[in-house]
């Protein structure tokens, strides 16, 4: 994505997937990157691609952590890199929801996210600890799903779909939820998570469920 390789992003095949998924049920996606990556950098992006993210009304883009060798255990790498991904991504594509890189950061980069506008984090889909929650705060937010706490708004995250052999079976398990949060990895997105996926997705839209993006 460094160059022009495509005539419009949405030939990119991941961003096509999407937008084959969303023309079908308006569905809306968070995407969730680096900055900075082995021979890739955020500022490479063509600018005619970063437009017509811009013009959608159905994807954002958050930042992740600094780099994928990360795991935002340095404050001044995390922060130097959400400052050079807000410096390269227009504040009307940029997520205020994040799911950070191992689930994992200091009170001082919430601080720091707060200040720039972040509004939730989502946390694990199993039962480890999130962004170094008191146990006891981690625990309120598993039986809970969502928790307010050192004024940020931490929300769980139901499933990721790689985990799931038949994830629709999991969704019919939570089907009775205000909210459902699922996730899965670019790189898992093989035949069939890709397959499961957009039938899960083609469900929840017949379903009448509203996709949400914050």
């Amino acid at each position: 994505m460094k160059n022009e390789k495509y005539g419009s992003i949405y030939d990119q095949p991941t961003f096509h997937y999407l937008k084959s998924i969303h023309d079908i049920t308006e569905a809306k996606f968070t995407l969730y990157t680096f900055p900075n990556a082995e021979n890739w950098a955020i500022s490479e992006i063509p600018t005619k691609y970063i437009k017509e993210l811009n013009q959608s009304n159905w994807i954002k883009i958050g930042y992740h952590s600094d780099n994928p060798e990360s795991k935002n255990d340095n404050s001044s790498n995390f922060q130097n890199g959400y400052l050079y991904f807000e410096n390269n991504i227009p504040p009307s594509l940029i997520a205020k929801t994040l799911r950070l890189h191992y689930f994992h950061s200091s009170f001082d980069d919430i601080s720091f996210l707060k200040s720039k506008g972040v509004t939730k984090l989502l946390s694990a889909d199993d039962n480890r600890i999130s962004y170094s929650l008191p146990p006891s705060v981690n625990d309120s937010l598993l039986q809970k799903q969502a928790i307010s706490y050192a004024s940020m708004t931490f929300e769980k995250t139901d499933f990721r779909t790689e985990h799931h052999l038949f994830p629709l079976l999991k969704v019919w398990s939570h089907i009775q939820d205000n909210v459902l949060v699922i996730f899965t990895h670019e790189w898992a997105l093989n035949f069939w998570n890709a397959a499961m996926f957009r039938i899960l997705v083609y469900y929840l839209a017949f379903y009448g469920c509203t996709f949400i993006m914050e």
